[in-house]
């Protein structure tokens, strides 16, 4: 009896859990193929646009933005942070943006061609 209590409230934890990926999931991605300015909403969307003005790319320079959780290893595969993924008109590539859980910058970075003063590739 006991042992079955145990397996029904893991499976409503793990289907809850599913439900909550799924939703985190579909809110975190921006439409490939919208011009920025349409980019009205994304995790963490305030902090990336800061970072995006601080390192002098404007909503002009934008064709795209993504946000992807980035998960864990193992059986848990828990979101541990986010990657903002720019990518920009005027090169083949993109500003990527690592984020905490808690819309922390970790690091910025330029992917491909794209080059940008003052941001490590």
């Amino acid at each position: 009896m006991l042992r079955q209590c145990a397996v029904r409230g893991l499976r409503r934890r793990r289907a809850a859990a599913a439900a909550i990926s799924a939703l985190v999931g579909s809110l975190l991605w921006a439409p490939l193929g919208a011009a920025a300015s349409t980019h009205d909403s994304y995790i963490c969307r305030t902090v990336v646009d800061d970072k995006l003005k601080e390192i002098g790319v404007g909503p002009d320079d934008i064709r795209d933005i993504a946000v992807v959780a980035n998960r864990s290893g193992g059986e848990a595969k828990r979101v541990i942070g986010y990657s903002a993924w720019v990518a920009l008109k005027a090169c083949k590539g993109s500003v990527v943006i690592d984020l905490s859980l808690m819309c922390t910058v970790r690091q910025t970075y330029t992917h491909g061609d794209c080059r940008i003063g003052g941001v490590k590739r």
